[in-house]
């Protein structure tokens, strides 16, 4: 009974995990540590994990997800007051590697995107353009057209560009 018992278990749930790579089995940890409120250990295990396999581009789209999530959103209070709460240096070098190394248009976006934040619309521009980075904005909802244009001082091309990403993401409203 109990060979019976521990054969079931591991066909069940040591196998499948044996077939998956490492670097999913790493996603999955992580996000099971973000559910614990261990932010922390999630985001150092992460780190680590694209340190081990730069090129797996599902690591910095978790990643990313990990950073613009409410909990890190919050801390950009103190960030603007001088604190290195998040460690954007850092973060922005991950990304800026992993788009070196794999010329991702995802990855291309979310680096525009902290480029805009930091105010470096010049360099964010390039890498905005093009289908792939449209359609890539559409899936992840993320208006950085607008974005761009509203750190620019352009408010009347902001709201336009706002109003036309919401007509494609919503299209009838």
């Amino acid at each position: 009974v109990f060979l019976a018992v521990a054969s079931i278990f591991f066909l069940s749930y040591i196998y499948p995990n044996i077939k998956t790579p490492k670097w999913e089995r790493k996603i999955i940890s992580a996000r099971y540590l973000r559910e614990r409120k261990h932010f922390d250990l999630a985001d150092e295990m992460l780190e680590k994990t694209i340190g081990e396999f730069p090129d797996k581009i599902p690591l910095y789209l978790v990643y990313y997800q990990f950073y613009s999530t409410p909990k890190m959103t919050m801390l950009d209070c103190l960030q603007q007051k001088g604190y290195d709460v998040l460690g954007v240096g850092k973060i922005y070098d991950i990304f800026a590697r992993g788009y070196e190394l794999t010329k991702d248009t995802g990855l291309g976006v979310i680096m525009a995107r902290f480029l805009i934040e930091e105010g470096d619309t010049e360099k964010a521009a390039p890498l905005l353009e093009g289908i792939k980075a449209e359609e890539f904005m559409l899936t992840q909802n993320m208006p950085v057209w607008a974005e761009y244009h509203y750190r620019r001082g352009e408010l009347a091309e902001a709201e336009k560009a706002f109003v036309d990403f919401s007509g494609k993401l919503y299209p009838g409203i």
